[in-house]
């Protein structure tokens, strides 16, 4: 595999990674430039990872559990 040097501008940080890996680079330079690609089509929140986005959306199912609180009533 091909082998490259990318650099983190951030923290003046240097990643030896393989071709297969630039993805996760580019991952990791969103966390300087706040850039937040996975957009909720819902309420249009925005996140940095898929993952989050996913978890995100549990929050408008009408189907999951609601909680409340007992002292102010307020629904989780």
């Amino acid at each position: 595999m091909e082998q490259n040097r990318k650099e983190c501008t951030g923290k003046k940080r240097r990643f030896d990674i393989y071709r297969k890996k630039v993805a996760n680079i580019k991952k990791h330079i969103t966390t300087h430039t706040g850039e937040k690609p996975h957009s909720c089509p819902v309420c249009g929140k925005s996140c940095v990872r898929k993952q989050d986005l996913q978890s995100h959306m549990v929050t408008h199912d009408i189907n999951r559990p609601v909680y409340s609180c007992i002292v102010c009533n307020k629904d989780f």
